[in-house]
């Protein structure tokens, strides 16, 4: 997934206009950019652009799906984490990611250049954020039994095993690597700082 890597880059350099925009226009200012994306994918489909490469590895196919993103943190943080209402978010996400997930695959998956795949980012997005607020609205929840019982049993097996790749197969390999730094000689440094002159 390296490939991710410039378009991420790219997604950096302009988040500061991203983020003003959000500060200074609330999230109304970033739904013409929403619109953008999607004329853009549509320009590049009527100009003979293959879909899927243009939707998965320029910014331009992404850039709608990190503002969906944005979109989501500022809902969080306006309603506050504890709000009820956004653990819907949950109940309403993964039951819909299935469904959008089986009809992707039944409709060609990744290999698929068919134009419904304009519209596949931001479907993919909004359902995500979806499960990511109510994920997180459900595991604040002081009075969830079933998250106690879950991190009871969760942190006990996830230390056992991360101790055990540890030693299994992270410190074998540490334990190959040699000194990056070479160890210094005064043999060569001149002592005498009497040529030293002006």
């Amino acid at each position: 997934m390296f490939w991710t890597i410039a378009v991420e880059f790219q997604f950096y350099l302009i988040f500061p206009f991203l983020n003003s925009t959000l500060i200074e226009k609330g999230i109304s200012g970033l739904l013409p950019i929403l619109g953008f994306t999607m004329v853009a994918r549509i320009s590049a489909l009527l100009n003979g652009a293959n879909v899927r490469e243009f939707c998965y590895w320029t910014i331009l196919g992404r850039l709608d799906q990190f503002i969906i993103g944005m979109i989501a943190a500022q809902v969080v943080r306006n309603l506050t984490i504890d709000d009820k209402r956004l653990g819907w978010g949950l109940l309403i996400g993964i039951p819909g990611m299935f469904m959008a997930l089986f009809i992707f695959n039944r409709s060609g998956g990744w290999l698929s250049t068919d134009p419904w795949k304009i519209v596949w980012p931001p479907v993919e997005a909004l359902l995500w954020g979806l499960i990511i607020v109510g994920y997180l609205v459900f595991m604040n929840s002081k009075e969830n039994i079933l998250l106690r019982a879950i991190s009871s049993i969760v942190l006990p097996i996830t230390i056992s095993i991360s101790t055990l790749s540890y030693h299994a197969i992270e410190k074998p390999f540490l334990e190959l690597r040699h000194s990056y730094l070479m160890p210094t000689t005064h043999d060569n440094i001149v002592t005498d700082c009497s040529s030293n002159k002006l």
